[in-house]
């Protein structure tokens, strides 16, 4: 499953912890659109090469959070087929396939080429056993997953986590009006089947414990229901 939600909402956090839990691979896609991005311009200034190797496959239940997309920031959790972030990092897509459509100066944001993350996702998660997390779901095929978690937070709480951050009083306004309008929830809701889809409040840190709890109990349910 993945995680999805509003920047500020928790959610790399909770998939973290999720993955921790369940022994799974954390993917965070905004960190591996960044990585790519480095690397190939490493790569054209001459100061990189080589790669990682993969890691044996693993049983499924993952987790999913998202990052930036169309120069917009947005957040979104699902839990289903990713892994620990701590014990196996995943391999990392060809230093040639770029993940992003350059910088979106007003988003401060990189925009997401989402057919070529979701190429490069594709082997990755195909031994299951990964947590996912980025900030849209809509453009994920739903194969990727087995449950949605959508994570959303107070607009006052959310408001003064992203100032804390830093961000542009501009950025802080957009993500706070995306929480208010639901986009993430929506989005998922809209694109998964109802049963796939959990919203979930993330306020507290007993909001966020409740939430790896819930998810560590779901890949428990959706384990033994597949024999796993």
């Amino acid at each position: 499953p993945p995680s999805l939600s509003s920047p500020g909402t928790g959610k790399s956090t909770t998939a973290s912890l999720i993955a921790d839990a369940l022994d799974m691979e954390h993917i965070d896609v905004g960190k591996l659109v960044k990585a790519q991005a480095r690397k190939r311009e490493e790569r054209r200034r001459g100061g990189w090469c080589g790669g990682a190797g993969r890691s044996p496959p693993r049983p499924a239940t993952a987790a999913t959070i998202d990052v930036c997309r169309s120069g917009r920031e947005r957040a979104s959790a699902r839990v289903g087929d990713a892994g620990p972030p701590h014990h196996r990092q995943p391999p990392p897509p060809p230093v040639s396939q770029g993940l992003h459509d350059g910088h979106d100066a007003a988003a401060d944001a990189l925009i997401l080429d989402e057919d070529k993350v979701v190429d490069a996702l594709e082997p990755m998660l195909a031994a299951g056993g990964a947590v996912v997390d980025h900030h849209g779901s809509d453009f994920f095929p739903e194969r990727f997953f087995d449950l949605i978690l959508v994570l959303t937070t107070d607009t006052a709480t959310l408001w003064d986590r992203l100032a804390a951050r830093g961000y542009a009083e501009a950025k802080v306004r957009e993500n706070v009006q995306c929480e208010i309008m639901r986009v993430c929830a929506d989005e998922a809701i809209a694109a998964y089947p109802a049963a796939a889809v959990t919203v979930a409040p993330s306020d507290t840190v007993e909001d966020m414990e409740a939430n790896v709890d819930a998810a560590v109990e779901w890949a428990g349910a959706w384990s033994k229901r597949e024999g796993g």
